[in-house]
C-alpha cells in the first residue's frame, strides 16, 4: 500500500499496482485524480514518486508488489494512465499539474538485496533484446503517452554504467528520443552511491559532476547539494550545466502552481469495514518483502501452510482462504486440498480492502480480477535473481521469466482469474480484421536473416504508414450465468514460431465488459502492427515478421493476419 501524506496533517491510502492491476480493468483507464484534485498545488508535497513501472522479473523481489505486474504492454498502459491521472494531464505536455508523477526506477531495477548482492552495487548485464521488449517500453509509455514530467533513474548499473551517470539514457534516450518535458532525478542517495558503493568515481565532486553531465536535474538527498560548488570551482562542473538542471526544475515548480498561492485543501477520508464471516487470512507482509528486502522463498512463511492445512481438515465445510501478499506464492498445496473451497488472492487491499473482500465472500460483487503476474513454483527459486535474462536457455537450465518466455508448469498463470459466472468469447470477423497488408506494404522492402525469417523494420515502414497498418479487432463476450458481471477480455499474440526469441505470446490488447446474464457484449479494441505485433530482434531492433500472426483470446479463438507484400 502507497501512503500519501499532506504537510496538512491528512493522508489517503493507495492500492498497490500489482493488485489494482489483477482487477484488470480497462488499461488507458486515467487513475489518482479523485484523490489529489481538491489539494492541487502549491505545497512541497506535490511531487509524487509513484509510479513504479519496473517489471516483475522474479517473483522474489520485494518491491515487485510495487509494480503492474510482468507484462511490458500491462506496465506501459498502467504508467501511463497513472501519471495522466495524477498528474490531471492529457494530450499536453505542457499543461498545469495537480501533481508531479515520476516514473521510477529507469531501468532493468529489481534486486534489493539477495545473497550479498546488493541494489547499490548490482550490474545488470541487459541485452539490447530485453531492453527494448521488456525493460524500457513502461517508462517511454510513462514520458511519450502519459506525459510525466519526472522519471527517476535507479541505483542500478546498465552494463557497466550507472543509471543515473548514463547520458545514453538520460539525456539520449528519455529527454531526446521520448522528449521528455520534464526533470530527471535520482532514487535517494544514488549520486552518493556513484562514489562510495560502486566506485564508479574517485571523488565526490566526480559523482557530483558525471551525473549532472549525464542529464541528472536533481539528486534525492543532500549529496548534490553539499559537493556542486566544489565540483564548480574545480573545474568539473560549469555554472550553465547547474542552471540547466534548474530550469528544468523550476518549469515544473511553475506548472504545479508553487508560485500562485496556495490551493484549496479539502480533507479525504476513506471507510473500511470488516466482514462478520469465518475465513483464513493467510500471507505476507514488510517482513519478508519491501524496499531493501527480497524472498529467499516463495513458500508462505512460518507455519502457515501446516496451519491452514490443520483448519481445512477440521472444518465442517470447505474453507475460504484468503490472502494478503505483494507477490506470488507457491500454494500448490491448497489447490490440490478439497477442504479448500476457494482462494481469493487479495493483495495488500488498502484502507477498504475489508469492505471490498465482504463484497466478494458474500456474492454481492461478482468477482471478474486476472492475476498480473506468473504464480511460479518454489522450484523456480533455484534461478538466481542476478540472471538477467527473460528468455529460455536450455543450456543452463533456465525456463525464462514471464508467462512470454517461462517454459515450466506454473502454480497459476498469468492472466488468470475466476468469477462465478460462465463466460465465453469468440472473435468476430469483418471487413475491419484485415487479413492481408499487400497494398499498404508495398514498396516497403524485406530483408533475409541469418536465421532464416524475412522480415519488415519497423523504423523503414515509418510512423504514416503504421497509422495506416491499425486496425479494430472485436470479441463477442457472452455471460450464460448465473450472475451479471465484468469480464476481462485479454488477447494476445503468437508468432508461427518462437525461435529467435520471440516470446511465445504477447498481451497485446484488454478491456472489461460488463455483461448481464443471458446477453452478449461486443468489445472492440484497435491493434498496432508495428507497436504490438513486431518484436525485437537480439540487438534491440524491432522487426515484424512477414507471413501469419495470430490473434487469440485466451487460447479459445484465434485470427490469423498476414503481412505480405
Amino acid at each position: 500500500m502507497a501512503v500519501l501524506m499532506s504537510r496538512r496533517g491528512g493522508a489517503g491510502a493507495l492500492l498497490l499496482a500489482v493488485a489494482v492491476l489483477a482487477g484488470r480493468g480497462n488499461g488507458d483507464r486515467q487513475r489518482g485524480p479523485g484523490i489529489l484534485q481538491p489539494g492541487a498545488g502549491g505545497g512541497a508535497d506535490d511531487v509524487v514518486p509513484p509510479p513504479n513501472v519496473n517489471i516483475f522479473r522474479d517473483p522474489r523481489w520485494g518491491r515487485g508488489q510495487e509494480t503492474p505486474g510482468e507484462d511490458p504492454a500491462t506496465a506501459s498502459k498502467y504508467g501511463a494512465a497513472f501519471v495522466r491521472g495524477l498528474q490531471g494531464t492529457n494530450s499536453s505536455s505542457a499543461s498545469l499539474l495537480q501533481a508531479s508523477a515520476c516514473c521510477k526506477h529507469i531501468t532493468a531495477y529489481d534486486i534489493e538485496e539477495w545473497k550479498g548482492v546488493s541494489r547499490y552495487n548490482f550490474n545488470a548485464r541487459v541485452t539490447a533484446q530485453d531492453l527494448a521488449d521488456t525493460f524500457n517500453p513502461p517508462f517511454r509509455s510513462c514520458v511519450v503517452d502519459g506525459k510525466a514530467s519526472c522519471v527517476m533513474c535507479a541505483y542500478t548499473l546498465i552494463n557497466g554504467v550507472p543509471a543515473c551517470a548514463s547520458s545514453d539514457l538520460l539525456t539520449k534516450t528519455v529527454r531526446g528520443e521520448w522528449k521528455l518535458n520534464g526533470y530527471t532525478a535520482s532514487d535517494c542517495d544514488a549520486v552518493a552511491i556513484l562514489h562510495m558503493s560502486e566506485h564508479y568515481t574517485r571523488t565526490p565532486e566526480d559523482a557530483v559532476a558525471v551525473a549532472l553531465k549525464a542529464g541528472l536535474d536533481i539528486n534525492c538527498g543532500t549529496y548534490v547539494q553539499k559537493h556542486v560548488a566544489a565540483a564548480i570551482q574545480k573545474g568539473k562542473l560549469t555554472e550553465k550545466e547547474v542552471d540547466k538542471a534548474l530550469t528544468s526544475l523550476f518549469a515544473i515548480r511553475m506548472r504545479l502552481g508553487h508560485f500562485d498561492g496556495d490551493p484549496r485543501a479539502n480533507k479525504a477520508t476513506a471507510l473500511a469495514k470488516s466482514a462478520d464471516y469465518v475465513f483464513l487470512v493467510m500471507g505476507l507482509s514488510q517482513k519478508q518483502e519491501q524496499e531493501g528486502l527480497d524472498r529467499t522463498s516463495l513458500l508462505l512463511p512460518g507455519k502457515q501452510q501446516s496451519l491452514i492445512t490443520a483448519v481445512a481438515s477440521a472444518a465442517k465445510r470447505p474453507v475460504i482462504l484468503i490472502l494478503l501478499t505483494g507477490g506470488p506464492v507457491d500454494v500448490t498445496f491448497a489447490q490440490n486440498n478439497p477442504k479448500i473451497g476457494a482462494i481469493l488472492w487479495a493483495g495488500y487491499p488498502g484502507q477498504a480492502g475489508g469492505q471490498a473482500i465482504a463484497q466478494v465472500l458474500f456474492g454481492d460483487h461478482n468477482p471478474g480480477g486476472r492475476l498480473p503476474v506468473t504464480w511460479y513454483p518454489e522450484e523456480y527459486t533455484k534461478i538466481p535473481m542476478t540472471d538477467m535474462r527473460m528468455r529460455a536457455d536450455p543450456a543452463t537450465g533456465s525456463p525464462g521469466r514471464s508467462y512470454r518466455f517461462y517454459q515450466g508448469k506454473a502454480v497459476y498463470k498469468f492472466g488468470h482469474g475466476l468469477s462465478y459466472s460462465k463466460f465465453s468469447r469468440r472473435l468476430v470477423s469483418g471487413a475491419g480484421n484485415p487479413s492481408s497488408y499487400t497494398k499498404l506494404l508495398a514498396g516497403i522492402k524485406t530483408t533475409s536473416t541469418p536465421e532464416g525469417d524475412t522480415i519488415y523494420r519497423v523504423d523503414e515502414i515509418g510512423a504514416d504508414r503504421c497509422e495506416q497498418l491499425k486496425f479494430p479487432v472485436t470479441v463477442e463476450v457472452q455471460n450464460h450465468g448465473p450472475m451479471d458481471g465484468k469480464h476481462s477480455v485479454l488477447m494476445f499474440v503468437r508468432w508461427a514460431s518462437t525461435k529467435g526469441g520471440r516470446p511465445a505470446r504477447q498481451l497485446v490488447a484488454f478491456r472489461s465488459q460488463h455483461v448481464r446474464v443471458g446477453e452478449k457484449a461486443k468489445v472492440t479494441m484497435e491493434i498496432s502492427p508495428c507497436e504490438q505485433l513486431s518484436r525485437a530482434r537480439e540487438d534491440g531492433e524491432k522487426v515484424i515478421d512477414r507471413g501469419s500472426h495470430f490473434l487469440m483470446v485466451e487460447g479459445d479463438d484465434e485470427l490469423e493476419i498476414r503481412f505480405e507484400a
